[in-house]
């Protein structure tokens, strides 16, 4: 999945997640956000593009947290996970 588009891909949980879904494509320097309730239910999936600075990961982190509010409606931080990747596609 090439992903080019300057706002990023939500996703639903028919979709799958990026982040426990092991036919996701890497993808690269990006920050994903699981979005969960409170009762930790996956609501979807946020994904942001970062320019591999620390600065970049933090900037996109919070876009990502900003539009898990905007988008979807009942949302927890706390149960929400987020991981930022490198340009190889791994987890960092």
């Amino acid at each position: 999945m090439a992903i080019s588009d300057s706002r990023m891909v939500t996703t639903k949980p028919a979709n799958g997640s990026p982040l426990s879904n092991p036919r996701w494509p890497k993808l690269k320097n990006v920050v994903i956000r699981e979005v969960r309730d409170r009762e930790s239910v996956i609501l979807g999936s946020i994904v942001e593009p970062h320019d591999g600075t620390p600065e970049g990961v933090i900037a996109a982190a919070q876009a990502a947290t900003d539009r898990m509010y905007a988008e979807f409606g009942t949302t927890s931080n706390g149960e929400s996970r987020m991981c930022a990747t490198d340009a190889t596609g791994n987890p960092r």
